[in-house]
């Protein structure tokens, strides 16, 4: 939402920024005759050209599909959005095109290398080139645009290093780079980029650590480094990034504990760093004084240690906490009840004692709930019948016991696996009425009796895959 909304402000300032920088004269003649004329050149080197069928000398140019015109005349504007587009863009870099301010050929199916003279475009305010084949390293002449604004390279192959040329661009606020074959490191120099408001690196193989120079960048709302293979501690210096809303660190090599700094950043709304190698005894308390807007917390398959700190309860906006493969312990706490929110609580893989409490059964936007391969004992406690809840997991615990088997009661439950624990006693026969039930294990415990299946009965679910051995 963010990502759009920071196009969509894009978009809204190139509709005056032609006025702006209109010429006080009207393109001549033969001036518009060469850019219809360097545009159907590169027209003609496409394979796959048909959403450009407009593209022709019997139309006029500022007439075709996807070509906005400025108020002189100059073509300012090539949109060209998910139109299967196959080519390369060497012929599109016309000294005829100087005037352009915007290339969006997102979603098409461009190869080849982004030209090194694409610099012939001084004027460019936003270059979107995502989702694309393109291949080879980012040109570093890409620092002659000074006037870009937005530059959008993501899900493509591009290779080689994150050019430290781009912190050229100081008038960049939106920096994507995403899902490529980018490797190295990450430059410091980038730190000097004070309008960037949003940086994507996410899913390439960088290395190395993360700068604390990017501490510098207090415009900054949005960070996506995961899926690298990032390795250092969380710079301190990151907590000075007091606008940011969202940051992914996850799947990296990152160690060391939470920087009591990023409490500071206290506009945070989605922080996620599960898959790393990071540690320390518990959250540093701070993050829930502060933290009073967060939404997502992911610190799953870590380090951590110590007790699940009671002041989770503070985060009164929570919607998914995963806390999954750490070592913490003790108790689980009841004030996550009071998280009215809350629609995804993975505790599984850890050391958690004693029961579950009474309090989480209330919470009616439940609808994921792992607190499997824990230590888990006494009576699992009943579940709202209002609940959303479509898949529970409480195997590898120690519970003797099922209050109420409410989980027949929940309308949309599709996964149940209670298994590898200690229940005993008899299965009740509304499980097999379960009209949304898909999975149901109850293996590895000591119910008797016997169970039967309904079979014909338009109330059960014919397709639940049962684990037996009861």
């Amino acid at each position: 939402m963010a990502i759009q909304h920071g196009l969509f402000l894009v978009y809204l300032s190139l509709l005056l920024l032609p006025l702006c920088m209109a010429k006080a004269t009207t393109i001549h003649q033969g001036e518009a005759q060469a850019q219809a004329h360097a545009l159907l050149q590169w027209k003609s080197t496409l394979l796959n050209s048909t959403s450009l069928s407009s593209w022709s000398h019997a139309n006029p140019t500022c007439s075709w599909f996807g070509v906005i015109c400025g108020v002189s005349g100059h073509v300012t504007d090539l949109e060209a959005e998910g139109c299967s587009l196959r080519g390369t863009l060497d012929a599109l870099c016309s000294s005829k095109l100087s005037s352009l301010l915007t290339i969006n050929f997102d979603n098409n199916d461009l190869v080849g290398a982004i030209p090194v003279n694409i610099s012939m475009f001084p004027s460019l305010y936003l270059l979107v080139l995502s989702t694309n084949n393109l291949v080879g390293p980012i040109p570093y002449q890409l620092r002659e645009l000074r006037h870009l604004r937005y530059l959008d390279l993501s899900s493509n192959r591009l290779s080689g290093p994150v050019p430290r040329s781009l912190s050229m661009l100081t008038m960049l606020h939106y920096l994507k780079l995403g899902q490529n074959n980018l490797s190295g490191e990450i430059p410091e120099e980038l730190g000097l980029m004070h309008r960037l408001e949003e940086l994507e690196l996410n899913t390439n193989s960088l290395g190395g650590p993360i700068p604390a120079s990017l501490g510098k960048l207090r415009m900054l709302a949005s960070m996506d480094l995961s899926d690298n293979d990032l390795c250092s501690t969380l710079p301190p210096e990151l907590g000075n990034l007091t606008r940011l809303s969202y940051m992914d660190l996850s799947f990296n090599k990152l160690h060391g504990g939470l920087p009591r700094t990023f409490s500071m950043m206290s506009k945070m709304y989605m922080f996620l760093a599960g898959n790393n190698n990071l540690s320390g005894n518990s959250i540093p308390l701070e993050f829930f004084t502060n933290w009073t807007t967060i939404s997502s917390f992911d610190i799953a398959n870590n380090s951590f240690t110590g007790s699940i700190p009671p002041e989770i309860g503070q985060w009164e906006n929570l919607g998914e906490l995963f806390l999954s493969g750490n070592s913490f312990m003790g108790a689980i706490p009841i004030e996550l009840g009071s998280s009215v929110f809350l629609y995804t609580l993975d505790l599984a893989s850890n050391q958690l004692n004693n029961g579950i409490p009474s309090e989480i059964g209330n919470l009616t936007s439940l609808d994921f709930l792992d607190l499997s391969s824990n230590q888990l004992e006494g009576e699992i406690p009943a579940i709202n019948p209002e609940a959303d809840a479509t898949y529970i997991v409480l195997s590898g615990n120690k519970f003797t016991s099922i209050r109420d088997w409410s989980f027949c009661q929940l309308p949309s439950l599709q996964f149940l696996d209670l298994s590898n624990n200690r229940l005993s006693g008899v299965i009740p026969s509304c499980l097999w009425s379960m009209q949304t039930l898909e999975y149901l294990d109850l293996s590895g415990n000591s119910f008797d009796g016997e169970v039967t299946i309904p079979i014909g009965n338009s109330n059960s679910s014919s397709n639940t895959a049962v684990a037996a051995s009861f």
